[in-house]
């Protein structure tokens, strides 16, 4: 019977044991997670901790925008303190105009990108090859993005969004833009305005429309002119291509991207409207491009007109209210020439 005694008490104590080592860790989790403090409010020392982590962390963000679209997200976002380097034509907002420049998109200064120690290195994928030799080569965390199409530039804002921690200002601007180019994919469709892209670019307030409606009841053909010498037109699958056939417009050629062309090829497409981004040669003038095409047998009915190229061909928050403009105008001059 002892025998029996000590082996009933060595059992009480295991499982006294076993319930110890279950019930109290699970006890301090409950307490531990009843003592935190709310997350959801903001005036909470630990809300405001993070605040200021957030804040302390863009500071540290050293970032070169090697594009001027690319740069006008970033203001967009919130980020302009953190750019540290832009490239020569980077001039919206104007606070850009006062950033240090690497030199052109396709032609910067790798020595002056090192010495301005970046962070991150924005990027379109259409740049120099050598520019990537280069960021590899030099190990600086770099961002690839697509810039040909209008789907694309959700795409660079949730990737910026979510590196720069800007998730929410991204989200923004990615509703503005579906609500004016994808409306019908828009789940809740509210009505966009400049006044609300005004927050984050600074432009001047302009309303836009809710949604498209052709201007005209066929399509007019159009061929959009990048350069004249040589000749260079954007293809029907290129942003402003895309954002033209909302008002009514189908581009002549149905080509992939840019490309050079011949003047026979493109008199042949005898196109209504030739739309001319003022990104010329600076030694060739629009008066010299109007007249050039009006001397052309093919195209000597053509309307040639100059489009803003600084706000027309960058994919960046501009492009809505600047399509919108171009449509009105475009509006204005079938009216009048009854095209």
């Amino acid at each position: 019977m002892k025998f029996k005694k000590q082996k009933a008490s060595g059992s009480f104590l295991f499982f006294c044991v076993l319930f110890f080592l279950y019930s109290v860790p699970n006890a301090l989790a409950q307490i531990t997670l009843n003592s935190k403090e709310p997350t959801s409010n903001p005036s909470s020392p630990a809300s405001s901790r993070l605040t200021s982590q957030l804040t302390s962390q863009l500071k540290n963000y050293r970032i070169v925008s090697l594009n001027p679209a690319l740069t006008e997200i970033l203001f967009a976002l919130g980020l302009g303190e953190s750019i540290v380097g832009t490239t020569t034509f980077s001039s919206y907002p104007e606070a850009a105009k006062k950033i240090s420049t690497v030199g052109s998109y396709f032609l910067p200064h790798f020595e002056k990108i090192l010495n301005l120690k970046p962070t991150h290195v924005l990027v379109y994928k259409e740049g120099e090859p050598s520019i990537f030799e280069f960021l590899k080569k030099s190990k600086i965390p770099t961002l690839i993005f697509d810039s040909r199409s209008l789907k694309d530039y959700p795409k660079t804002l949730t990737l910026l969004g979510q590196t720069f921690h800007k998730s929410s200002e991204a989200s923004h601007l990615i509703e503005i833009w579906n609500s004016y180019f994808f409306p019908n994919q828009t789940a809740t469709h509210k009505t966009a305005s400049i006044s609300v892209i005004s927050s984050a670019t600074k432009s001047n307030p302009a309303s836009l429309p809710t949604q498209k409606t052709s201007l005209i009841n066929s399509p007019l053909s159009l061929a959009i002119q990048v350069d004249h010498n040589p000749l260079l037109v954007a293809g029907n699958d290129t942003f402003l291509s895309q954002a033209l056939e909302n008002c009514g417009y189908k581009n002549s050629f149905s080509l992939s991207g840019y490309q050079k062309i011949s003047v026979e090829s493109f008199s042949l497409k005898k196109p209504a409207i030739i739309l001319v981004l003022g990104q010329l040669n600076s030694k060739t003038s629009f008066a010299e491009v109007q007249n050039f095409w009006h001397k052309n047998p093919f195209t000597k009915q053509s309307a040639v007109i100059l489009a803003d190229a600084d706000s027309l061909s960058r994919l960046a928050p501009r492009l809505p209210a600047a399509v919108q403009s171009l449509c009105e105008h475009l509006r204005s001059k079938l009216e009048t020439t009854q095209l």
